[in-house]
C-alpha cells in the first residue's frame, strides 16, 4: 500500500509554455497529491531542477530560450540530480521524437493529446518505486538494486 502521506511530500516538475496546458497538468497531479512547479522556458525549466531538486519532470519538447531536448540532456549531466525520472511531453505525434527524447535522457515521451493518462501512470509508478526504495532503506533492508539502458545513436 503507497503511503499517501509521503507522496504529498514527491515534488514534481512541470517545464511547459503553454499556460493553460501546465496549469491544467498542474491540477490532476495536485489532485493526486503531489507538489508542483512550474517553469515556462527551458532555461527557467534547468534553473529549477537545480534549485528545487523535483523528483519527476515532465518537461515540453518544443520550449522557448532552451529546447526540451537540450535541457534533458543537460540535466542528465548533473550529478546532484542527474537520475530524476523525467518525461517529455510533445503535441507532435512523430516517431523521430519519441526516439530523439529516449536518446537524450528521457525516461518515456508522450504525445500531449492522447498519451498522458500513460504519462501520469509512468510518474505514478515511478514515485512508487522510490517510496518503496525509500521504506527499504529506513527498515534495513538493502536498497533493491535497478540497472539502466542506454541508447548509442547507432540504435537510431
Amino acid at each position: 500500500m503507497i503511503n499517501t502521506a509521503a507522496l504529498r511530500r514527491k515534488k514534481i516538475l512541470i517545464v511547459e509554455d503553454e499556460n493553460d496546458f501546465a496549469t491544467m497538468l498542474a491540477y490532476r497531479l495536485e489532485r493526486k497529491g503531489y507538489e508542483t512547479i512550474k517553469a515556462f522556458d527551458g532555461l527557467s525549466g534547468l534553473r529549477q531542477v537545480q534549485n528545487e531538486r523535483p523528483d519527476v519532470v515532465v518537461l515540453d519538447l518544443m520550449l522557448p530560450q532552451m529546447v526540451g531536448l537540450e535541457v534533458c540532456r543537460l540535466i542528465r549531466g548533473l550529478p546532484e540530480v542527474g537520475c530524476v525520472p523525467i518525461y517529455i511531453l510533445t503535441a507532435l505525434d512523430l516517431p523521430d521524437c519519441r526516439t530523439k527524447g529516449l536518446v537524450s535522457g528521457a525516461d518515456g515521451c508522450f504525445n500531449k493529446s492522447h498519451e498522458l493518462p500513460e504519462m501520469l501512470e509512468r510518474i505514478e509508478t515511478a514515485l512508487a518505486g522510490h517510496q518503496a526504495d525509500t521504506d527499504s532503506a529506513s527498515a534495513g533492508l538493502p536498497p533493491i538494486k535497478t540497472t539502466s539502458i542506454s541508447l548509442s545513436k547507432s540504435c537510431i
